[in-house]
This record gives C-alpha cells, sequence and structure tokens, in this order.
C-alpha cells in the first residue's frame, strides 16, 4: 500500500493508503513538504521497519483494496492488515494516535435515519456481503483499542466523490458518454448520503484535533474510542445524484426519456453474471452488475451527523452542489488533456 508522510506541529503523520482520493499521490506533481512511500501492510516486520524509521504520532488509515476485491484479499487488507498497523503503533513509543477511515456500510441498513447510539454494527457471524463486514470487524478492532498507549477514533466516510480520479464521478461519466444516462435501476425513492472529499478530509483533520484537546478546555467532548457519520448534511436520491453530477456535465435528459428498470430483472442477470463469473473465472475477477450493488442501491442509508457537529465541531466546508461542479469540471478538463495527449 501507498503511504504518505506529512510534516505538521503534531506530525509527522503517517497517512496509510496514501494513493486514494482522500490523499491522492497519482498526479504529476506530488504535494509539498510529504515523502513518498511504498509497503505492503500484510508485511509485519516492513511495516514495523517502515514506522521505525518515520517515527510518525499519528497514523491516518485510509487503506483498502476496493471494495470489489476477492474475499480473501478483503480479510488479508482490511483486517489483518490493521491488526498489524495496530501492533506496530502500540509498540512504537512515538506513535500516540490512529484515525481509522471507516465507511457507512458497517452498519445495518434500515431505511430510516441513523445514529451512532443506534446503529447496528456488522459482526463476523452476520449475514451480509465481504466487504461492509471486513469494515465492520476492522472498525471494532480499532475503538477497542483505544487506551493510554494509543488514542483511536474512526469515521464512517459514504459515497465520497471530488477531483482526481474519482470512481463514482468517471464512472457515471463514462455511463452518460454511452447514452446510459436515461436509464435507472428501481424508484428512486431510497435516500442516501454522500460527502465531497474535502468535507471529509475536514472531517479526519477535526478527529485528529479532537484527541488532543486543548489543555486550556474544560471537559472536552469525548472522541477517543468513538465513532462518527460523516457527510454532506443532505440526503439525497441516488439517481438524483447522478442526474446533478450529468447536468453538470452537459447532459439535460427530460424526466419522460428515462426507463425504468426494476429492481427483480436486475438482480436475476446480477446473479447470472455473478455464477458465470465465479465458473469461468473462479472468483477472480467480478462482473460490471453485482447483487450487493443492487441490494446497496435498493436499501439506502442515511445517518445523521449531529454527534460529529457536537463533539468533533465538523461543518460542511463546500456543499454538495459545488462539491458536483468542481468534481465533473476536474474530471472533464483532464479526461480533454488525456484524449488530445493521445492523438498527438
Amino acid at each position: 500500500m501507498a503511504s504518505a508522510v506529512l510534516t505538521h506541529p503534531l506530525g509527522p503523520y503517517l497517512v496509510i493508503g496514501g494513493s486514494g482520493l482522500l490523499v491522492r499521490t497519482s498526479f504529476p506533481t506530488h504535494v509539498p513538504n510529504v515523502e513518498y512511500h511504498s509497503q505492503d501492510i500484510t508485511d509485519l516486520q516492513g511495516l514495523r521497519d517502515k514506522i521505525i524509521d518515520i517515527q510518525p504520532r499519528v497514523i491516518f488509515h485510509l487503506a483498502y483494496p476496493g471494495y470489489a476485491a476477492e474475499v480473501s484479499i478483503l480479510r488479508k487488507t482490511i483486517i489483518d492488515g490493521l491488526k498489524n498497523v495496530l501492533q506496530c503503533a502500540v509498540e512504537s513509543p512515538k506513535v500516540e494516535a490512529l484515525v481509522y477511515t471507516s465507511t457507512d456500510q458497517v452498519v445495518k441498513k434500515t431505511g430510516k435515519e441513523l445514529t451512532e447510539d443506534d446503529a447496528e454494527v456488522w459482526r463476523e457471524d452476520s449475514n451480509t456481503y465481504a466487504y461492509p463486514k471486513t469494515k465492520a470487524i476492522a472498525e471494532t478492532l480499532v475503538l477497542a483499542a483505544n487506551g493510554p498507549e494509543l488514542k483511536t477514533v474512526s469515521l464512517r466516510i459514504p459515497g465520497i466523490f471530488g477531483e482526481g480520479h474519482c470512481h463514482f464521478i468517471d464512472t457515471n461519466i463514462e455511463r452518460m458518454r454511452k447514452g446510459q444516462q436515461n436509464m435507472q435501476i428501481g424508484n428512486n425513492t431510497q435516500l442516501f448520503n454522500f460527502v465531497y472529499v474535502q468535507n471529509a478530509a475536514h472531517a479526519h483533520l477535526l478527529a485528529l484535533k479532537g484527541l488532543f484537546p486543548s489543555p486550556d478546555v474544560a471537559n472536552p467532548p469525548k472522541v477517543a474510542g468513538e465513532a462518527f457519520f460523516i457527510s454532506d448534511g443532505e440526503q439525497i436520491p441516488f439517481w438524483d445524484l447522478c442526474r446533478k453530477l450529468w447536468a453538470a456535465a452537459g447532459d439535460h435528459t427530460p424526466p419522460e426519456k428515462i426507463i425504468v428498470l426494476p429492481f427483480w430483472l436486475l438482480f436475476i442477470l446480477a446473479a447470472v453474471g455473478e455464477s458465470f463469473y465465479w465458473i469461468f473465472t473462479l472468483g477472480s475477477k467480478q462482473p460490471e452488475l453485482r447483487t450487493q450493488d443492487l441490494e446497496y442501491l435498493r436499501t439506502g442509508c442515511i445517518f445523521s451527523i449531529d454527534k460529529a457537529r457536537t463533539r468533533l465541531g465538523y461543518e460542511i466546508l463546500v456543499d454538495q452542489d459545488e462539491g458536483i461542479r468542481r468534481s465533473v469540471k476536474w474530471s472533464l478538463e483532464h479526461e480533454r488533456g488525456e484524449t488530445d495527449g493521445r492523438k498527438s
């Protein structure tokens, strides 16, 4: 996994998984005052040596292999890799805190707005898919590790979008290029939370600040050992967000032209496709349409960010519409640049 080291008064920080969207390293020019390292977090001794060399005070753990990865890879990276990170953090006399990037999928969806207190976190014996289960197990380990030797906190991030090669933005623009923006799965009544990348990054810094409260503050809010839902503060149907994205990219498909595909039909097609992929690739590849993605769309997931507002001081820096505009603008500009480069 790629990682980045940032210099700061509370630092240095070690950002594990630094090649993703929250901390991007895929740009031609790297971020100033950041060192970049490559290290497999499932290699305990290699990770231990790296942390001894860097001597971070704080670790931000964002690494994961992608939600569509094989079950064995998900477990090895998300659970076993995290155990190594926690072990090395506790062993190190320098590391004082770990901020974990979790997901809203670690909790059972009910179709109603959830709070941290009433959300049911998946367990090892829960009947759910591999990605939410492994992330839930990892989050539980992170919060259980909180103590005198290591302060921990977990941020439950929903669907994320932003500048950079963001999967959600790029995938939907590609669908528009293929003329698929007039298709919709389901009746679009279930609500979701999303988060713009700058808001998500802001929440991580606030969580870190909350782990090290000022000695001048009497009775600071409890942050260590806690989980927090983070979002843009808006609840929106999935396809409404997609249409905002497509509109920002120049699409003006009228509502009467939208074709609604029923969930039951797509579930059948997805199940058949998954069976064929399993037979012919032995599970090494995943089809584009998967039953767990359809289940996510069918159920919806909304939650309150009141706890983050109250204890972290979290507020929305960039509203969702502006975040979409910025994200799509970046994607279209770089898409044109890449196309021009191929032609030249």
